[in-house]
């Protein structure tokens, strides 16, 4: 007999949910509509009261998928209700892995009482037997994800500027080819088109710090000569508004780090305190790479091991194999792109102020034969391996953990060597199988090792001639 199973179902829009509640046969219970309000929380408190007395024995399952933030009042609600802790458990659903159940069942009927169908479905097929993850504080996530949001916006206005540029300062683009240098953005707030600063004056120029009285001549003079397309008054005023509002964004950046940094370490007990502070004890990882990094992760136990949390970094790499061909592609540079930013800075850094990654670095270089940026890619991985296991542990940075594992193998390794044992003898190859020439050959590699090994395959031996151990040709006559 299953065990008794109570699924509720939420689909959450912009100041309501769809409710949809089934038990373990697939039976439907209860559906209806609930406002975020306090008396619709008061209605359905009563109605998970009263399923809770017809139904004692049943263990309660609410899924609710993630919507942007819609569905926090409800997670909250559910959460806070202490007498449902033992009864009941909270999942925040992602809402891909909902879709994709969705498309499984060839159910693609629109509107949210359907979803939240789906999500009573899915709950009562895929979390039955799992436990809902520990999330992080959703106030310092917010906050985090606030400043991110605002350091992407930083990058798509520096994008937007420099594409400006073309058209409107061509002599500045090759100096911005690794970003926007601070006397660049003050001449142009100053000189936002060749037309203006073909007017300018060298000492005017010349006063922009980090400019001399050569490079202004000489700016100054190219500005004449330049092949510029964009010289009207309503560009000038764009390039003014583009810069003004990369470096107010700057600013509160800078200022929403630093508040949020203050913010995690007021409480050193809070886990994401405790995250930060361990990955802050890694060589070249800063405090604010730290709480990004913690921010990110999150709960670590919910990657079962380093690899898995490689590939939600889109670290992990690429190959196919169909038959006998395999073709690697590098990373999948899927998953979050923001960690592996973050993650390339730090490898920079770790390169030269960790010993350990240092040594892993110049190894893959000088001895497995890697160029530069695969090295560099694989110090990233190497610097999530390490996060993670930190994370697990709870204990801070040790560089001299390699030596002492390395040490520690060898001696294994020693006392493996001192014991007399038998040698196994790997199997011979299997050649008779109708297996193509290339698997044939990889199947003899890798037994190599075997002083036994011959190949039973049939051989072809070309022959030019008869010979004299041939039996004679048959002939045929007509009639």
């Amino acid at each position: 007999m299953p065990e008794p199973l109570i699924a509720v179902g939420c689909d959450c829009s912009k100041g309501r949910i769809d409710v949809e509640i089934r038990n373990h046969h697939g039976t439907v219970l209860h559906t209806g509509i609930f406002d975020d309000t306090h008396p619709d929380h008061a209605a359905m408190s009563r109605l998970v009261d009263d399923l809770r007395e017809r139904h004692p024995e049943a263990r309660f399952l609410v899924g609710i998928e993630s919507t942007g933030g819609m569905e926090r009042n409800w997670l909250a609600f559910f959460r806070r209700e202490k007498r449902w802790v033992k009864q009941l458990r909270v999942f925040k659903l992602n809402a891909a892995a909902v879709h994709a159940f969705r498309l499984s069942r060839l159910h693609r009927a629109p509107g949210d009482a359907a979803a939240a169908s789906d999500i009573a479905r899915f709950l009562l097929e895929r979390c039955a037997t799992r436990q809902p993850e520990v999330e992080a504080e959703s106030g310092p996530i917010v906050f985090y994800r606030t400043v991110r949001a605002l350091s992407g916006e930083l990058t798509a206005t520096s994008q937007r500027l420099q594409t400006l540029l073309v058209g409107a300062q061509p002599d500045l683009v090759r100096f911005c080819r690794y970003g926007l240098p601070a006397w660049v953005l003050a001449l142009l707030e100053r000189y936002p088109t060749a037309a203006l600063l073909a007017k300018a004056e060298v000492p005017a120029v010349d006063a922009i710090p980090h400019i001399d009285g050569i490079r202004a001549a000489e700016l100054i003079e190219n500005a004449k000569r330049s092949v510029a397309s964009l010289t009207d008054a309503a560009t000038a005023a764009t390039i003014r508004l583009l810069v003004a509002h990369l470096r107010d964004t700057q600013i509160r950046i800078d200022q929403g780090q630093a508040d949020l940094l203050k913010i995690i370490t007021a409480d050193p007990q809070s886990p994401l305190a405790k995250a930060v502070d361990l990955l802050d004890s890694i060589p070249g990882i800063a405090a604010w790479t730290a709480a990004c990094l913690a921010c990110e992760i999150g709960d670590p136990t919910r990657f079962p091991h380093a690899k898995s949390l490689i590939a939600w970094a889109g670290l992990d790499p690429i190959a196919e194999a169909s038959g006998d061909e395999r073709h690697d592609y590098g990373i999948s540079h899927r998953g979050n792109a923001h960690v592996r930013a973050v993650l390339f800075t730090s490898a920079m850094s770790g390169v030269q102020y960790n010993p350990v990654l240092k040594e892993f670095y110049h190894r893959l270089i000088t001895e497995n034969g890697k160029t530069r940026l695969e090295a560099q890619v694989a110090v990233m991985a190497k610097l999530l391996r390490i996060a993670h296991a930190i994370l697990l542990t709870g204990k801070p940075f040790d560089p001299a953990h390699e030596a002492k594992r390395r040490q520690q193998a060898d001696a294994a390794q020693a006392a493996r060597a001192a014991t007399p044992s038998a040698t196994p003898t790997p199997p011979p190859a299997k050649l008779d199988a109708p297996i193509s020439r290339r698997e044939a050959k990889r199947r003899k590699n890798a037994a190599a090792p075997s002083a036994n090994l011959r190949d039973q395959s049939p051989k072809r031996v070309p022959r030019r001639g008869p010979q004299p151990q041939d039996p004679p040709l048959a002939t045929h006559a007509k009639g």
